[in-house]
């Protein structure tokens, strides 16, 4: 596949190559059937439950509270869990095998591994994660978290929750103050229950809390996207006499895509802190991918970004949804976190670098298979445009980002390498790198 970003006069192809031969093209694609979507008519709430996790036979009960912050914030702090009547907490019913120190670092001593599961109910399109507190310091490889998920009396396969220590906000920003450290979110669909077993080396962090969020049901209708594609306009177009040119403005920018808007997804405002936006400047753009399975239906993607928000706010505590933006398998794009679409908003994604650039994430596991073309070509014109609006050639290969070198589209795991050099590898995903550096493939 290949996918074509023309930022400016530089076009960038993407070839995605697979890593091995194992690896699958997601679910096919009807790109016909998403010319529109069906969407929320109001501000949807979703439900989170929380339920705490502790070694040994694990029981669903309130967590320590967490050190209250040194400043007081506006917003609500991340919820905490109460004792649901429905938890059905069990530490031994493991019907299938596993190495109980699967996924720890080798460094890891087997006998000073505690493990801890616990199983919750699923309502709605469900989705889960783990949090603990921020002051309990956990490197990866330092806690491996599994779950699997029940529908009817068949249980599926034990599954990775992905913990990476650089998905957060900066410190001493509006997201950190009362930020909790957990993992990301992991969409499961529609399932009965899910089990989680955790396993840490020494002790589980503190304030262990198993997050299980319901989207929330909601009226639709049947729209196109509100925010409309938009052609490049030329230098010095639509200002005043007198006003105030924009760097940026000088340069040609690339074709604005079409976007689904906040309101689309069906974003309840009253979550995010309004306090806490704020707004710095884009020198690169960094990508992710969301957990779950690639065969997700177009109807089902509000409600999917509708988790993530949700667990980005209530359980981690950050003042809005990570991402800037998300893009379907469908191809379509959806606003992120609010300020606008056109701004340099300031994100919660890339820890170190949030300040300087921002984010999309593809919704998907490209870990276990490769986006379809249509999110691929959504992507390219999503980075294309949005770089070039802040004057950033999509084909540069030495981005000045805070303290760091990079290529102008990264990975996120990119950012987890020394700031003071440049990363040339790809996060372990569906794809891999080529030469020459205009030939390099997209960095899921």
């Amino acid at each position: 596949m290949v996918a074509v970003l023309a930022p400016a006069t530089n076009v960038v192809s993407l070839d995605l190559v697979p890593q091995q031969p194992s690896v699958e093209t997601s679910a096919p694609v009807d790109t016909a059937s998403v010319a529109t979507s069906e969407v929320p008519v109001a501000p949807v709430e979703p439900q989170v439950t929380e339920y705490a996790v502790t070694s040994g036979a694990a029981k669903a009960e309130k967590p320590a509270a967490k050190k209250p912050a040194a400043k007081k914030p506006s917003r609500q702090k991340a919820e905490k869990p109460a004792a649901p009547k429905q938890a059905t907490p069990d530490a031994h019913d493991h019907t299938d095998s596993r190495d109980h120190a699967h996924g720890l670092s080798k460094d890891v001593d087997a006998d000073e591994v505690v493990e801890a599961t616990v199983k919750a109910p699923v309502k709605g399109y469900g989705a889960v994660g783990v949090t603990w507190d921020e002051d309990a310091e956990v490197a990866e490889g330092e806690i491996a978290l599994q779950v699997r998920t029940r529908v009817g009396g068949e249980w599926s396969g034990w599954g990775e929750l992905t913990y990476h220590d650089d998905h957060a906000p900066d410190a001493g920003s509006p997201d950190a103050e009362l930020a909790r450290a957990g993992t990301d979110a992991l969409i499961v669909g529609d399932v009965d229950e899910v089990e989680l077993r955790a396993d840490a080396a020494g002790e589980l962090p503190e304030g262990m809390s198993l997050a299980v969020v319901d989207p929330g049901a909601t009226v639709t209708r049947e729209e196109g996207p509100a925010i409309e594609s938009q052609a490049p306009a030329a230098a010095g177009e639509g200002q005043a006499e007198g006003d105030i040119e924009l760097s940026a403005a000088k340069k040609k920018t690339a074709v604005k895509p079409t976007i689904y808007s906040r309101a689309q997804w069906g974003a309840n405002e009253k979550l995010r802190d309004k306090s806490s936006l704020r707004y710095g400047t884009i020198s690169a753009g960094f990508v992710h991918h969301t957990v779950n399975a690639n065969d997700y239906s177009a109807d089902e993607v509000p409600g999917i970004i509708r988790s993530i928000y949700a667990y980005h706010t209530k359980s981690r505590g950050w003042s809005d949804i990570g991402y800037n933006f998300l893009v379907d398998r469908f191809g379509r794009i959806w606003e992120g976190r609010y300020g606008g679409v056109d701004k340099a908003v300031v994100g919660a994604h890339t820890l170190g670098y949030n300040d300087y650039a921002f984010a999309m994430s593809a919704i998907g596991n490209f870990e276990t298979a490769k986006p379809s073309q249509s999110m691929v070509d959504a992507y390219g014109a999503l980075m294309a445009w949005k770089l070039s609006l802040a004057g950033v050639d999509a084909s540069s290969t030495k981005q000045k980002v805070g303290k760091g070198t990079f290529q102008a589209i990264n990975g996120h795991r990119d950012a987890g390498s020394t700031p003071a050099r440049a990363s040339t590898s790809t996060p372990a995903s569906a794809t891999s790198a080529r030469s020459p550096s205009r030939r390099r493939a997209a960095p899921w």
